[in-house]
Formats: C-alpha cells, structure tokens, sequence
C-alpha cells in the first residue's frame, strides 16, 4: 500500500525517505508540476545522485490503474486531487494534490522492465504537494558548497613498530603542503560544517580510532585531527583519507609513506646489568624492559624487550616534546603536594583523596611522556609484573614512574607494578669483581648528616635491627675526607640525611662544604656491589644542573652500587628510618632478590603508615641482585 504523509516540510520528508530506503527495488521518480518548486526538488535529488522522471501510481488490486498527471495549482486548486479516467485518491493520501515517489530501482534495465520481484509494485511515498500553498511553503536552500585543501602531515621517521602522529587539516588557502581541493558542505547559514575523517592503511595499525570529527569553520582553517600510525611492514606503504558528509563522502586522499625497520639496540650500548632471560633468582618474571633515550626532535624515544619476544624493537615517541624546563617544572608539581600532606596522620579517605591527587597530575604527565601503544603494552601487563627501565640519557632520568597512573582513580604505578631502573651508558665501565661465595658482611658504614632528630647513636639499631654491630660506629657530620677514607672498606652505605636543594645533594655535614652532589659519587672509591641507600629527601630525583638532569641513582649505579635505593620526594624522617629497616630485613637478613625485598617494605608501610611514602622509593639495579654475604 501506499504511505500518505501530510503537515510537514515536503523537502524535509523527501530527504528522509530517499535517505531510509536507498538499497529497495522499484522506481524512483516524482511528478511535480510547478517548475520554482521542481528546481529545489531537482537540487535536493541532484545532492544523492538522483534526478527527477514522470512517474505513475503503480495500484493495488483495489485501486485505478492509472493515476496520470497529478494536478496543477494553477489548474486544478489545491483542493483537487485529479487522476485518468475513474482514478481515485490512494488510501491515506488525504485532501491536498499528492507527489508519488517511490523507491529507487536495483534492477533497473531487467527483463522484466519496471517489475521487480523484490518489491511490491504497490508500495510508494505519498506526498502532499506543498507549492499548491506557496505562501506555507517551508522549503531549505541546499547547502553551500566550499572548497577547502587538506593538509595532511607526519611528524617523525616511519619506522616498523614504532607509532608516528599524522596530522589532518583543512584550510582555505592552498600552501605548499597542502593537496587538492574538495568541496565542504555547509548548511544555509550555519557557521561550520561537520566532517568525519577516517584513515585507513592495510600495513599500519591506527590509533586511538580510525576516525574522528573535524569541524570545518566556514572563516579559516579546520581543527587538526591526530591519528597515530604505527607501520607493520618496512617499504612503501599507502594511507587512505576520507571526508564524509554524514553519510556522503566529499574528499579522499591518498599519501604515500617511506618505512624503515625498526631500530634495534645500538651495539654501542652497555648495559651494567643485563637480565639473562627476563627471570630474577626468585622466579619474579621481568614482564617488560624498556630502554629510554631522546631523539634529535627532542621526543623520549622507546625500546621495548618483553619476556616473550627478547629481540628489541621500537615502542614509539612520546607525544610531546619534554624540554629540560619542562621536566623541571613536572618535578616540581610532585614535591610541594608530596610534602603538604606529609605534617597529617591521614584517615583511609584522607589517604584515598592524596592519592587520587597524586594520580590525577601522574595522568597528565603518561600522556604528555608516553607513546599510546606503549602505553596500552603496559595497561595490559598483570598486576606486580615488572618493567624495567634502561634509560641512556640524563635527561630522560627524572620521570618519577612511580606517580604515573592511567586513571586519576589509580593505581599509582608504584602500587601497581615492581620497578626497577638500570641506566645503560656509552663507554664500558672496569671489569666487575667476581662474586666471593665465601663473603660475609664485613661494615655497614651509617652516614648521619646536620639537623637530625634522631639520635645518632640509636640509629644502627632502629635501622640494621640484627646487624647494628656492623653500623658501629656511625659516620656523623664527618667531612669529605672522613666520607672518603670509609666508604671503600663498607659492603653497606647508608645516609641518613638530608638532601634536595639546587644543586641536588646529600647533606652529611653542617656547613656547604659537607653536601655531596651526584657526580662526586664516582670519587668516593665506592667498591663494585655495595649497597647504597640514600635516606633522604630527594635522593633520587633528578635535579637541573647546567641543563643537564643528574642523578644520585645513576651516578651510584655506575660507580657500582647494587643496588641503589632513594626516594623521589621529602620523606619524613621516623617513616623513613621504619621503611628502611623493613628493607633491609627483607634483603640483607631474610635474603630475597632485590626486587623482592622493595615489594615486601612497601607492603608492610602501606600496611603500617599514615603517609603514602612508599610510593616514593625507588630502586636502581636488577630486581634479581641477592646480597653478597
């Protein structure tokens, strides 16, 4: 049967229903009879590829077998509804002369002429003809077509597995990176127009999704939307763009990509302590290794290694350039907010709330540092598995990882995950001792800096508990050389101080004279496998030295500690000296892993303390390094 539709924009419905029944059998045409208003229905058709064509009513059983020429209003009124010879109005069509429009042909050109088995030859869209009011007529223009040029970019070297930001926009004007023209769509006045762009390429992966909206202003260039390309195959390989309208496409582009293979290790790279196998002493899989440096566009650029596929290959850029002021400036949001909370006993909401303040800046800083498939490589990584970070820069040396989450709700990484870090370095270090199997520890050498509220000679014994014989006598606000002449002959080094400050150092005396700053480590004649553990603020953390980030956690591992432990931010001092104890039970008396021992001391503070400060140790060396003695 036929449908009648009435009261409504005739232009509007017509849209609707070629749009809802594109893939029907059957003929489409419209008889209209007033040529002002055929031209705009004309125009809407020519928009979908259409056109207009005589039509008749193709009846039911019931009803005339021709309906003719429906009615001028010039001629017939707008109340007259007139057909051939014993024609009569089709059901529902109301009172108005009526358009027939019906559904567009799949098989036009058959046999069986306009007959066509997949549709019924009495089905139809009934239309009132609206122009027979031509003061109520409520026609739209069609839209404004203008052109715009894309501009299509990719910022970086294509590499096999390593994901590079491509950069789509449109603009008015054509510039020298710019292609071909298309014409834009705008409706009848409105101020922009709505693309969708969608990218493919059959030999790239892309992220985050294959499409996005653009909005196309009518004045000046478009937003950009930014894909992230990650190439599966070296060579030359295509990208298609598209532009839709809706539904409609109105551009498409396509560019041409130079692949390289992937970028294993540099053959110049040391790394001091390689983990054979990606397996600890105790059975704690190393899941992921990533290895850390900056690329010439000043990006961090990622190498991954994980258990399963031991051959380094490329795990992107980061999104954004981190310049040393930049880092400098993420650094210091961390400590004012780690040290406002540390003067409270946090209550378990208080202690959700610091947390998830915590979390939220960590969030900001992942997406500003990390690749978005690196970044989904971790996501999916089981809870305590652990990542390993190799990084051979300085300045790649400040990410705190511990305080990056992927949700402001947490888990903070360093809840989440065991990490580890192992500076590699350029030029090969003196050959490591073997290890002595018969070794027994000999000295825990305990530095005590000015302005501690301990007591210095209660210290050996809150921090060694069963070995505070070997911290006796501690080394308190001694001078260089009293730090130098001690430290060589110790299997343990711990300071017990303050630190931080510009330049970054440890304060193990009263006057300037008596702060150690990062490179100083490598003149203290610090033997290959000491344990050093700097407890104090800031110990770890990298600070801005001649645009340089320097380390105590690097400087120590390469002059030989293993492991090094130091904190990202201000520690209290009672919490401090409570978590290192926990430590060294775990490490030097019970005898686990490294990696272990870490895990262990944050469980029992996350447990004991009021202050989230086991977020805030770090720890530098393979997981699986075991004491010597």
């Amino acid at each position: 049967m036929p449908w009648a539709v009435d009261e409504k924009s005739a232009l509007t419905i017509i849209g609707e229903a070629l749009a809802a029944v594109p893939d029907i059998a059957g003929e489409q045409s419209i008889d209209f009879s007033t040529a002002p208003t055929l031209d705009r229905f004309r125009g809407l058709l020519a928009t979908q590829g259409r056109d207009l064509q005589p039509t008749r009513f193709n009846p039911g059983p019931d009803q005339s077998t021709d309906l003719g020429t429906l009615p001028s209003p010039a001629t017939d009124g707008p109340d007259h509804y007139s057909g051939g010879s014993g024609s009569s109005a089709p059901p529902g069509a109301g009172d108005g002369p009526m358009f027939v429009v019906e559904t567009p042909s799949a098989n036009e050109g058959s046999p069986e002429g306009s007959g066509h088995p997949s549709m019924p030859r009495d089905e139809a869209f009934i239309l009132p003809d609206y122009s027979a009011f031509a003061p109520r007529a409520t026609f739209d223009a069609p839209p404004e077509e203008l052109p715009r040029h894309p501009r299509i970019t990719v910022d970086g070297p294509c590499k096999v597995g390593m994901p590079v930001p491509l950069s789509i926009s449109l603009l008015p004007e054509a510039d020298g990176q710019t292609l071909p023209a298309f014409d834009v769509p705008f409706p009848p006045g409105a101020a922009d127009s709505t693309l969708v762009v969608m990218v493919y390429g059959r030999n790239f992966e892309v992220g985050p999704d294959v499409y996005q909206i653009l909005r196309v202003p009518r004045q000046g260039a478009s937003e950009t939307a930014v894909f992230q390309l990650t190439p599966r195959e070296a060579g030359e390989q295509s990208i298609d763009v598209k532009f839709l309208a809706s539904t409609r496409l109105v551009g498409h582009c396509a560019i041409t990509l130079n692949v390289s293979q992937a970028v294993t290790a540099d053959p110049q790279t040391i790394v001091l302590d390689p983990v054979q196998g990606l397996a600890s002493a105790a059975g704690q899989g190393a899941r992921l290794r990533l290895r850390i440096s900056k690329a010439e566009n000043g990006r961090l650029d990622y190498i991954s290694i994980t258990d399963k596929d031991p051959v380094p290959r490329n795990a992107g850029m980061s999104p954004k350039t981190i310049d040393a002021d930049a880092a400098a400036r993420w650094t210091a949001q961390f400590g004012p907010l780690i040290q406002a909370f540390q003067t409270y006993d946090l209550s378990p909401a208080d202690m959700r709330g610091v947390l998830g303040q915590l979390a939220s800046i960590g969030v900001a800083l992942l997406e500003q540092i990390l690749a978005i498939a690196l970044a989904d490589e971790i996501r999916r990584l089981p809870k305590d598995a652990v990542i390993a970070i190799e990084t051979t820069d300085d300045d790649a040396e400040w990410i705190p990882w511990e305080l990056l989450a992927f949700e402001a709700s947490g888990p903070l990484f360093g809840d989440r995950f065991t990490l580890i870090r192992s500076p590699v370095i350029q030029e090969p270090p003196g050959p490591a001792p073997a290890p002595d199997a018969g070794a027994r520890l000999q000295r825990a050498l305990l530095v005590v800096g000015d302005n501690i509220k301990s007591k210095p000679d209660q210290l050996p014994r809150k921090i060694f508990g069963k070995m505070e014989a070997k911290a006796r006598p501690p080394l308190v606000e001694g001078d260089w050389d009293d730090l130098a002449s001690r430290i060589p002959a110790a299997d343990i080094v711990h300071f017990a101080c303050h630190g931080g400050g510009w330049p970054n150092s440890l304060s193990y005396g009263p006057n300037p004279a008596r702060k150690l700053v990062p490179r100083q480590a490598g003149a203290l004649g610090l033997r290959h496998g000491t344990v050093v553990f700097a407890n104090a603020c800031d110990s770890a953390t990298a600070s801005l030295v001649l645009a340089q980030f320097q380390s105590f956690g690097r400087e120590f591992y390469i002059a030989g500690a293993r492991p090094f432990i130091g904190t990202l931010g201000p520690v209290p001092e009672n919490e401090a000296v409570i978590f290192s104890s926990y430590f060294y039970d775990a490490f030097a008396v019970e005898g686990l892993p490294a990696g272990q021992a870490m895990q262990k001391a944050k469980a029992q503070a996350k447990s004991n303390f009021k202050v989230p400060i086991w977020l805030f140790y770090c720890l530098y060396g393979s997981e699986a390094v075991t004491r010597r003695w």
